[in-house]
């Protein structure tokens, strides 16, 4: 692996990236400089081939080091110009764009899940994160027995956070069977009062690197009855553990991106009310993208706004949206606003034939519309997200308020040069 690049990224890249290479951003919060040395040493040594990113202190100008540097908007930004550069400016792959480290991947995986093939969340916290986002990221968050206990002002301690996020996983994963594939490794360590014999925080970091199997406990789920004060001096012998490969790279690694599921599901809400809206490349003009769904970025805001303003505490813009490829059919489960459905023929089969949209849960409404292929789509939705796998001939503008669908073609998209 050829060290991090130290100057112009493209500039020492160039020299080294070989055909299809998986691309593996670390990314890590606080912006501390202590933490880089840490990466290149504990993690970069695992990664048998590929482009490593240790991404660290992504923010604004005036902002130099604080918790919440992968929170903000300009980390979004960064990211999608950063993976779209490689990939046209290298010849990695695609399907391998791999995200591990701690909050900022709960939060990057969620928002950005379309460009990941798998996450791994080593001792961090999901904060608001939309989980369920992540139908088609294979995730795998790690942590310690006591992570975060050792700080008695912690209200959410890390080594809970961690597990409830695997509860609301296995509660998705309940709903929707085949999708958001995961793992939790939650690996037995000592107790440290603060102040005394260290951290607990990380402690059990040698566990996610090594590919020797290790120790975890299996009672997992249990761990809200465990942070409690009667449990912190039980003997080791009451939990049962069993051996598991927690190598997080070795983890992430196994599994390939699925740019074009059959099933997405896209939550548009803020992450909190107080966040401020991610920051999108200029090739999107006004979209947002996920996998093969658009919407315009201020319909979205404006329904949220009009939401709050309604009276709704905690109001959402979820989309759900399937295909089958076979029927000529799209099915819009649940969509609150206008929704641009991006096809190909992966998605299509046949385009001489009208495409029919269901929409609602019972599929208790439909429309039919044929459409055309236009090269300017393709030419246009390349540029716009600079991925291979993102490169669709037609659009469709399903609007389920007057449950309309229209072609939507090259207008909807700009050309590049107005851009």
């Amino acid at each position: 692996m050829a060290p991090i690049p130290t100057k112009s990224t493209n500039e020492v890249w160039k020299d080294y990236v070989e055909s299809n290479r998986p691309i593996e951003a670390a990314i890590i919060e606080e912006g501390a400089d202590a933490h880089v040395p840490d990466l290149k040493k504990n993690v970069r040594d695992y990664i048998k081939q590929g482009v490593y990113i240790a991404a660290c202190g992504l923010t604004r100008m005036n902002q130099q080091d604080t918790w919440n540097l992968h929170f903000n908007s300009e980390p979004y930004f960064l990211f999608q110009k950063l993976i779209g550069n490689l990939l046209f400016k290298a010849p990695l792959e695609a399907k391998g764009c791999f995200s591990a480290g701690g909050d900022g991947v709960y939060r990057f995986a969620t928002v950005l899940s379309d460009r990941f093939a798998a996450a791994s969340m080593c001792g961090g916290h999901p904060g608001s994160s939309v989980l369920s986002n992540l139908a088609n990221v294979p995730v795998c968050p790690q942590v310690g027995q006591w992570d975060g206990d050792e700080i008695p002002k912690e209200e959410a301690p890390r080594n809970v956070d961690t597990a409830k996020s695997a509860m609301e996983l296995r509660r998705l994963q309940s709903y929707d069977h085949g999708y958001y594939i995961h793992d939790i490794f939650l690996h037995p360590t000592p107790f440290h009062p603060e102040g005394k014999n260290g951290r607990s925080h990380n402690s059990w970091q040698a566990d996610h690197l090594t590919t020797a199997p290790r120790r975890v406990i299996r009672e997992w789920d249990q761990i809200r009855l465990w942070h409690d004060e009667r449990m912190r001096n039980a003997p080791d012998d009451k939990l049962v553990l069993e051996l598991k490969f927690t190598c997080a790279v070795d983890w992430v690694s196994q599994r390939d991106r699925n740019p074009l599921p059959h099933f997405v599901t896209w939550d548009l809400s803020p992450q909190k009310p107080d966040e401020p809206e991610p920051i999108l490349p200029t090739e999107w003009a006004d979209y947002r993208f996920s996998y093969w769904l658009a919407v315009k970025a201020a319909t979205a805001q404006e329904k949220f706004t009009a939401l709050k303003n309604s009276g709704i505490t905690d109001p959402n813009l979820v989309i759900r949206a399937f295909y089958n490829p076979e029927w000529n059919v799209v099915w819009s489960q649940q969509t609150p606003i206008p929704v641009i459905i991006l096809l190909n023929d992966q998605i299509i089969k046949d385009f001489t034939k009208p495409i029919t949209i269901f929409y609602g849960w019972l599929r208790e409404k439909k429309v039919q519309v044929t459409v055309a292929q236009d090269y300017l789509v393709q030419s246009r939705t390349l540029y716009a997200r600079g991925d291979p796998d993102f490169v669709f001939s037609t659009t469709i503008v399903f609007d389920p308020v007057g449950l309309t669908a229209t072609d939507g073609r090259s207008q909807v998209f700009p050309e590049p040069s107005r851009l």
